[in-house]
């Protein structure tokens, strides 16, 4: 089956929100958290006028991954060209055959550790955070379930998608 789709922004931050996050990134979350409620208590026992350091402290650090990461993402999408070129995917039971302007591969499904199917896209994975991104929309019904068949017989399936955060 042959398969043709250029990838877009919405299809790049679909694919990054399934990417494992550091330890960082929930720390930054229980920190905001930590400085949030010492706010809270420092409200309850010495007024709001005694909490506005903690609550200025939560908003701070806050910045990195509600503002600061999403930024980076959309800038970084920018800084993969070969992510938005044509593709064309020719997927047979020894693998995948893709091409475009920037080159041409032939990958075998062994070279594959798991694939994820998102509700925009299939992710397939050939390393923790190394992927190919195939938009569902680039697919018939049939061939949406010819691939999904394919996937399944060839690579195992990730079980439990984590909740996306940008």
């Amino acid at each position: 089956m042959e398969i043709r789709y250029r990838c877009t922004l919405e299809d790049y931050l679909e694919a990054q929100s399934y990417q494992s996050k550091s330890v960082a990134y929930y720390l930054y979350w229980v920190g905001s958290g930590v400085f949030f409620f010492s706010g809270i208590f420092k409200v309850l026992m010495a007024g709001f006028s005694q909490a506005f350091a903690m609550f200025l402290l939560a908003g701070l650090w806050l910045v990195w991954p509600l503002v600061i990461r999403p930024i980076a993402i959309r800038r970084s999408f920018h800084q993969v060209p070969n992510f938005v070129l044509e593709t064309a995917m020719v997927a047979v039971e020894q693998g995948l055959q893709t091409g475009s302007a920037a080159g041409r591969s032939e990958t075998p499904w062994t070279a594959y550790t798991k694939f994820r199917e998102t509700s925009n896209l299939f992710l397939i994975y050939t390393g923790s955070g190394t992927f190919e991104v195939i938009p569902k929309r680039a697919l018939s019904d049939s061939e949406l379930s010819q691939f999904r068949e394919l996937l399944m017989r060839h690579v195992h399936r990730a079980t439990t998608p984590p909740a996306p955060h940008l």
